[in-house]
């Protein structure tokens, strides 16, 4: 039986994680509700609008990304950001829930 699953899990096709990538990109949203970072640690969605990959692949314009304190953000702001996928176990508030879409987490 041992042999029978190490021989499964050896056979079995490699699920890569996706790279990080990089983008220049721009706030086109914040959300609705802040709350005073020196608090808590609060992190939330703000949706920006790709202005170019600077390195890896990205094909949408759009992206979403979880942010820590995003009310020291502003609308219009140019940032680059280096992303990876958001954990499955993370929480933060996402006022973009009903946009389909992959949520990101900035690499810092």
């Amino acid at each position: 039986m041992k042999v029978l699953l190490v021989l499964c899990l050896l056979l079995a096709p490699a699920v890569a994680a996706p790279s990080p990538f990089q983008v220049s990109a721009k706030i086109v949203a914040l959300p609705n509700q802040i709350i005073a970072c020196g608090r808590i640690a609060f992190k939330a969605v703000v949706r920006y609008e790709v202005i170019s990959v600077d390195q890896g692949t990205y094909d949408t314009k759009q992206l979403f990304v979880v942010e820590l304190c995003p009310e020291h953000r502003k609308l219009g702001e140019t940032r680059k950001l280096k992303l990876r996928p958001v954990t499955r176990n993370a929480s933060f508030v996402d006022d973009f829930k009903a946009t389909p879409g992959s949520r990101w987490a900035h690499v810092e």
